[in-house]
């Protein structure tokens, strides 16, 4: 990752684990009750928030 990256992750993560806190995805939950099996193997993607 570039410094310039690094550098505005570093300066924002604060407010953004502030935010992220108070976030309910009930859009998310409604997703993984659709479409996942309990007890069964799931693949992991890896999703983030970007740069901005």
């Amino acid at each position: 990752m570039d410094k310039e990256t690094i550098d505005i992750y570093n300066r924002d993560a604060e407010s953004v684990a502030q935010l992220h806190s108070t976030l309910i995805p009930l859009r998310v939950y409604d997703l993984i009750n659709q479409y996942f099996i309990k007890n069964t193997a799931t693949l992991d993607i890896e999703c983030g928030i970007g740069t901005t």
